[in-house]
């Protein structure tokens, strides 16, 4: 079953309400809550929920304003759950907390999807992703449209991810290197041996504002 919940105002408080029952909710296989003004309160109660369900398979949570101590209690999630295949948390304001949801990433071998686009994520939280790339295996969707990221370490890291079959950074200003100068680069091989894949099928990153 599927709970789904948009524009009503929730604010934190009914937003918390909600989130608390997730854990111990055994038959909600998806939760969608969008644009209801949702803090780091409601998203730190989803880390601790989401530590524990063992139900859920998808989790929406787009436009919030959701800050970085939601991102390192998700992170800190991902880590434990072992069900969640799709994490959608775009247009909030997770900032460097992302980092500890790349770092989840190392370890996590049941997330197919990844949507963080509008977060403000810049040039660290992009090397800390490509690290992380380098040792998951399933991840297969990563949106992340709308931010300040350093696109040459994420190109590199593709050369040797195995899964990712959407990559999407796309929605940003004036990119330093053209489309196909930044894909050329992923296909380049590196002194060290690696095993070689196909670039992704689909690249979205122009308009953009990345930088090399």
């Amino acid at each position: 079953s599927w709970l789904s919940i948009g524009g009503n105002n929730l604010t934190d408080e009914g937003g918390a309400a909600i989130i608390s029952s997730l854990k111990t909710s055994s038959s909600l296989h998806g939760i969608s809550i969008t644009d209801d003004n949702l803090g780091d309160k409601t998203g730190t109660i989803l880390g601790e929920a989401l530590e524990v369900n063992t139900s859920l398979t998808s989790v929406y949570f787009a436009r919030n304003i959701f800050g970085a101590a939601t991102g390192r209690a998700i992170g800190d999630a991902l880590r434990k759950n072992k069900s969640l295949t799709t994490l959608a948390l775009s247009d909030n304001d997770i900032e460097s907390g992302s980092r500890a949801i790349f770092q989840a990433l190392k370890n996590n071998s049941t997330l197919y999807t990844l949507q963080l686009e509008g977060n403000g994520l810049g040039d660290e939280d992009a090397f800390i992703l490509a690290e992380a790339l380098s040792y998951n295996k399933t991840l297969r969707s990563l949106y992340l449209g709308e931010n300040w990221l350093r696109v040459k370490p994420i190109l590199q890291s593709l050369t040797v991810h195995q899964t990712l079959e959407i990559v999407k950074l796309e929605g940003q200003e004036e990119p330093r290197l053209s489309v196909l100068q930044n894909i050329k680069f992923a296909l380049t091989p590196s002194k060290k041996p690696m095993q070689f894949k196909p670039i992704p099928t689909f690249y979205g990153v122009s308009p953009n504002r990345l930088t090399l």
